[in-house]
Protein backbone atom coordinates (compact mmCIF):
# COMPACT_ATOMS: atom_id res chain seq x y z
CA UNK A 1 0.00 0.00 0.00
CA UNK A 2 1.28 3.44 -0.90
CA UNK A 3 1.70 6.09 1.74
CA UNK A 4 -0.73 8.99 1.75
CA UNK A 5 0.16 12.11 -0.19
CA UNK A 6 0.88 14.11 2.96
CA UNK A 7 3.99 11.98 3.57
CA UNK A 8 5.61 13.71 0.60
CA UNK A 9 4.85 17.14 2.02
CA UNK A 10 5.69 19.34 -1.01
CA UNK A 11 6.61 16.48 -3.35
CA UNK A 12 4.58 14.92 -6.13
CA UNK A 13 3.63 11.37 -7.00
CA UNK A 14 3.95 10.22 -10.59
CA UNK A 15 0.59 8.45 -10.46
CA UNK A 16 2.29 5.21 -11.44
CA UNK A 17 1.81 3.00 -8.35
CA UNK A 18 4.91 0.82 -8.64
CA UNK A 19 7.24 3.72 -9.39
CA UNK A 20 5.65 5.84 -6.65
CA UNK A 21 6.09 3.00 -4.17
CA UNK A 22 9.75 2.47 -5.08
CA UNK A 23 10.74 6.14 -5.31
CA UNK A 24 8.34 7.81 -2.90
CA UNK A 25 7.63 10.38 -5.62
CA UNK A 26 9.69 13.40 -6.58
CA UNK A 27 10.68 15.80 -3.81
CA UNK A 28 11.49 19.50 -4.20
CA UNK A 29 14.88 20.03 -5.78
CA UNK A 30 15.04 16.55 -7.28
CA UNK A 31 15.48 15.97 -10.99
CA UNK A 32 13.92 12.92 -12.62
CA UNK A 33 15.02 11.99 -16.12
CA UNK A 34 13.01 9.62 -18.30
CA UNK A 35 14.59 8.26 -21.42
CA UNK A 36 13.14 5.94 -24.02
CA UNK A 37 13.28 5.39 -27.74
CA UNK A 38 11.25 7.48 -30.18
CA UNK A 39 7.52 6.79 -30.33
CA UNK A 40 7.30 4.97 -27.00
CA UNK A 41 4.95 7.56 -25.42
CA UNK A 42 7.17 9.99 -23.50
CA UNK A 43 5.19 13.03 -24.68
CA UNK A 44 1.93 11.32 -23.75
CA UNK A 45 3.37 10.66 -20.28
CA UNK A 46 4.30 14.37 -20.09
CA UNK A 47 0.63 15.26 -20.67
CA UNK A 48 -0.57 12.69 -18.15
CA UNK A 49 1.85 13.92 -15.48
CA UNK A 50 1.05 17.59 -16.11
CA UNK A 51 -2.67 16.96 -15.66
CA UNK A 52 -2.11 14.66 -12.68
CA UNK A 53 0.17 17.10 -10.87
CA UNK A 54 -2.09 20.07 -11.61
CA UNK A 55 -4.94 18.07 -10.04
CA UNK A 56 -2.69 17.65 -6.98
CA UNK A 57 -2.65 21.44 -6.66
CA UNK A 58 0.74 21.96 -8.32
CA UNK A 59 1.61 24.69 -10.79
CA UNK A 60 3.15 22.70 -13.63
CA UNK A 61 5.23 24.27 -16.38
CA UNK A 62 5.42 22.20 -19.55
CA UNK A 63 8.23 22.92 -21.98
CA UNK A 64 8.41 20.87 -25.15
CA UNK A 65 11.24 20.98 -27.64
CA UNK A 66 9.63 18.08 -29.52
CA UNK A 67 5.93 18.91 -29.93
CA UNK A 68 4.14 22.21 -30.53
CA UNK A 69 2.19 23.49 -27.51
CA UNK A 70 -1.14 23.16 -29.37
CA UNK A 71 -0.60 19.39 -29.77
CA UNK A 72 0.23 18.98 -26.10
CA UNK A 73 -2.72 21.10 -24.99
CA UNK A 74 -5.06 19.09 -27.24
CA UNK A 75 -3.93 15.90 -25.51
CA UNK A 76 -4.27 17.48 -22.08
CA UNK A 77 -7.70 18.87 -22.95
CA UNK A 78 -8.78 15.35 -23.91
CA UNK A 79 -7.49 14.05 -20.57
CA UNK A 80 -9.21 16.84 -18.66
CA UNK A 81 -12.49 16.41 -20.55
CA UNK A 82 -12.34 12.60 -20.69
CA UNK A 83 -12.58 12.30 -24.46
CA UNK A 84 -10.46 10.86 -27.25
CA UNK A 85 -8.01 13.43 -28.69
CA UNK A 86 -8.66 12.03 -32.17
CA UNK A 87 -11.83 14.12 -32.09
CA UNK A 88 -9.67 17.15 -32.92
CA UNK A 89 -8.85 15.58 -36.29
CA UNK A 90 -12.45 14.76 -37.26
CA UNK A 91 -14.36 17.79 -38.60
CA UNK A 92 -17.68 15.99 -38.13
CA UNK A 93 -17.04 16.03 -34.36
CA UNK A 94 -16.92 19.85 -34.11
CA UNK A 95 -20.19 20.17 -32.17
CA UNK A 96 -19.17 17.33 -29.82
CA UNK A 97 -15.87 19.12 -29.19
CA UNK A 98 -17.79 22.26 -28.19
CA UNK A 99 -19.68 20.20 -25.59
CA UNK A 100 -16.42 18.74 -24.30
CA UNK A 101 -14.88 22.22 -24.10
CA UNK A 102 -17.28 23.00 -21.24
CA UNK A 103 -16.01 19.95 -19.31
CA UNK A 104 -12.41 20.97 -19.90
CA UNK A 105 -13.03 24.55 -18.72
CA UNK A 106 -14.89 23.30 -15.64
CA UNK A 107 -12.05 20.90 -14.78
CA UNK A 108 -9.45 23.66 -15.22
CA UNK A 109 -11.48 25.92 -12.95
CA UNK A 110 -11.52 23.21 -10.25
CA UNK A 111 -7.76 22.72 -10.67
CA UNK A 112 -7.07 26.46 -10.37
CA UNK A 113 -9.36 26.77 -7.34
CA UNK A 114 -7.19 24.07 -5.74
CA UNK A 115 -4.00 26.06 -6.48
CA UNK A 116 -2.94 24.03 -9.54
CA UNK A 117 -2.34 25.17 -13.09
CA UNK A 118 -0.68 24.11 -16.33
CA UNK A 119 1.69 26.72 -17.70
CA UNK A 120 3.53 27.05 -20.98
CA UNK A 121 6.44 29.45 -21.48
CA UNK A 122 5.64 32.19 -23.97
CA UNK A 123 9.09 32.22 -25.57
CA UNK A 124 9.11 30.18 -28.78
CA UNK A 125 12.91 29.85 -28.65
CA UNK A 126 13.49 27.04 -26.20
CA UNK A 127 16.83 27.44 -24.47
CA UNK A 128 18.05 26.87 -20.95
CA UNK A 129 18.01 30.61 -20.42
CA UNK A 130 14.40 31.03 -21.63
CA UNK A 131 13.25 28.17 -19.36
CA UNK A 132 14.98 29.75 -16.35
CA UNK A 133 13.40 33.13 -17.16
CA UNK A 134 9.94 31.56 -17.52
CA UNK A 135 10.40 29.77 -14.18
CA UNK A 136 11.36 33.02 -12.47
CA UNK A 137 8.32 34.77 -13.97
CA UNK A 138 5.69 32.06 -13.50
CA UNK A 139 7.05 30.32 -10.36
CA UNK A 140 5.96 26.74 -11.10
CA UNK A 141 6.12 23.95 -8.51
CA UNK A 142 7.11 21.41 -11.17
CA UNK A 143 8.86 21.81 -14.52
CA UNK A 144 8.53 19.15 -17.21
CA UNK A 145 10.87 19.38 -20.19
CA UNK A 146 9.93 17.15 -23.10
CA UNK A 147 12.84 16.63 -25.47
CA UNK A 148 15.67 17.74 -23.19
CA UNK A 149 18.18 16.63 -25.80
CA UNK A 150 16.83 19.34 -28.14
CA UNK A 151 17.13 22.21 -25.67
CA UNK A 152 19.79 24.71 -26.63
CA UNK A 153 21.99 26.92 -24.55
CA UNK A 154 22.69 30.44 -25.74
CA UNK A 155 26.30 29.80 -24.76
CA UNK A 156 26.46 26.61 -26.83
CA UNK A 157 23.77 27.18 -29.53
CA UNK A 158 23.87 23.47 -30.45
CA UNK A 159 21.23 20.87 -29.74
CA UNK A 160 22.05 18.81 -26.68
CA UNK A 161 22.11 15.50 -28.54
CA UNK A 162 25.17 13.97 -26.91
CA UNK A 163 24.97 12.60 -23.39
CA UNK A 164 27.58 15.14 -22.26
CA UNK A 165 25.53 18.05 -23.58
CA UNK A 166 22.28 16.60 -22.15
CA UNK A 167 24.02 16.28 -18.79
CA UNK A 168 25.03 19.94 -18.99
CA UNK A 169 21.50 21.04 -19.81
CA UNK A 170 19.95 18.96 -17.01
CA UNK A 171 22.47 20.31 -14.50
Amino acid sequence: KLYSQDVLEDGVFLGLPYIDQVTGGILPGEVALLGARTGIGKSLLVCFEAVSWARQGKRVMVVSAEMPAHQLTARMDAMLGSFNPRMFRDKSMKSKLQENRYNVERELEIIRDNGGDILFPQDSQISIESIVTACRDQKPDVVIIDGLYLVKSQNNNKNSASWEQTKGVSN
